[in-house]
């Protein structure tokens, strides 16, 4: 598609930008989750599914960006205003 190699794409991206391709997937993709978690009720395990991930291992990986649990940010964030 670009005319580069993968390992190329990949040692580049994480020269400028300090983290692996992996790592910054997982980012992008956990913070598209979020906003589904926020914003709908649909159950987490549902969200790890669309976002391609193993609901136990979503849960690992949003904990490890998040420094919570999905579950215990829903809970945080959907909490009624009082």
């Amino acid at each position: 598609m670009t005319g580069y190699s993968p390992g190329w794409l990949s040692l580049n991206f994480r020269d400028f930008t300090g983290i692996s391709l992996r790592a910054f997937r997982a980012k992008i993709t956990c913070c598209q989750a979020l906003w589904q978690i926020v914003s709908t009720d649909k159950p987490i395990k549902s969200i790890a599914l669309e976002a391609g991930y193993e609901p136990l291992y979503f849960s690992k990986l949003f904990h490890q960006i998040f420094d919570t649990p999905p579950s215990s940010l829903r809970k945080l964030l959907c909490q009624p205003l009082s």
